[in-house]
C-alpha cells in the first residue's frame, strides 16, 4: 500500500540531460532501504522496466516555483518533493518531457552525482528500475 509514510521516505534527484533523442528532464526516485513496496509505486505511476518503450505517464509534475517540484503518484493524496535547479524548472514548465525513474535497489540519501550515474546504469542492466515519460501538470 502506498502510504503517506512510504512518499516521505522516498529521496529524489534531479537533472537536465541531453539525449540521442534529445534534451530531458530526469527524476530518480528511491528508498535508502529496501523496500518492495517502490513496484507498487512505480505501477501507480504507470511506469514500465527499460526494456519496454517508455510510455507517457501524464501530467505527473507540479512545479513549484523554481526550486521545488512535487511527483504525483496515482490513488496517494500525497506527492513525492524533489529539489530541482531553476533550468530544470524553466525547461519543464516550457513542455520538456521529464522522465521519471523509480529505483527498486535502495540508494542511500545524498548520494552523489557519480553514484546516482553508477546506479541507474546497474539498475537498467539488472531490470531494478522503472521508468516513463511525464510532462508538467501546472505551476503553484
Amino acid at each position: 500500500m502506498i502510504t503517506r509514510k512510504l512518499i516521505d521516505s522516498v529521496a529524489a534527484w534531479s537533472w537536465l540531460e541531453t539525449t540521442e533523442v534529445g534534451t530531458a528532464a530526469f527524476v530518480l526516485m528511491a528508498r535508502p532501504e529496501p523496500d518492495e513496496r517502490m513496484a507498487a509505486l512505480a505501477d501507480g505511476m504507470g511506469l514500465v522496466t527499460p526494456r519496454r518503450r517508455l510510455p507517457s505517464v501524464g501530467p505527473r509534475v507540479v512545479l513549484r516555483g523554481l526550486s521545488y517540484a512535487a511527483v504525483r503518484v496515482d490513488g496517494c493524496d500525497h506527492a513525492i518533493g524533489v529539489l530541482v535547479g531553476e533550468r530544470w524548472s524553466r525547461f519543464v514548465a516550457g513542455g520538456g518531457p521529464v522522465v521519471l525513474m523509480a529505483g527498486l535497489r535502495p540508494l542511500r540519501r545524498g548520494a552523489t552525482r557519480d553514484e546516482v550515474d553508477a546506479y541507474v546504469a546497474a539498475a537498467t542492466i539488472a531490470d531494478r528500475i522503472r521508468l516513463g515519460i511525464a510532462h508538467a501538470r501546472g505551476v503553484r
